[in-house]
């Protein structure tokens, strides 16, 4: 099934809708210098689970898909609750921070890590140290792991 509709924005703006193998992409264009207007199509409003790539010079949006190419949620506080695989720091002033949710992986940057606990959740850390990324195994739930240096945090990831 296959649907083109006209969007109600300036004109010269187009949406293109198409539905193809249970995803629904999204292309926008836009007049050169053209700001996109938000609310652009009802599956950009709707509650469906999507991943929307936008114009980094302009906001417009660029792509939209649905389904499973998103990502799952792992979200992160700068505390740790009780559970929470926690990624410590190594001194004050700097957080700990938690990351709970579902099966996923959260990337970041949080420097002067000096170790972690995988809380509730099986997971693992990753960091920068001596300029490379090095990762951990997965660990079961309750697992403190000491790094054995001061690094910069890059990802956690729960299973």
């Amino acid at each position: 099934m296959r649907f083109i509709s006209r969007v109600a924005r300036p004109a010269g703006r187009l949406a293109a809708l198409l539905l193809a193998s249970g995803a629904i992409v999204a292309l926008f264009a836009a007049p050169a210098g053209a700001a996109a207007s938000p609310g652009a199509s009802a599956v950009s409003m709707s509650s469906v689970t999507k991943t929307v790539s936008v114009d980094p010079a302009t906001g417009a949006v660029a792509s939209l898909t649905t389904g499973s190419s998103v990502s799952p949620d792992v979200s992160m506080r700068n505390v740790c609750d009780t559970g929470d695989f926690c990624y410590q720091a190594s001194a004050v002033p700097y957080a700990n921070y938690g990351f709970y949710g579902s099966a996923g992986t959260r990337t970041g940057s949080w420097p002067n890590r000096a170790s972690y606990n995988t809380g509730k959740f099986t997971g693992h850390g990753c960091w920068n140290y001596g300029g490379k990324n090095v990762c951990t195994q997965n660990f079961g739930p309750n697992t403190e792991v000491e790094i054995g240096a001061v690094v910069t945090g890059t990802s956690v990831t729960i299973n």
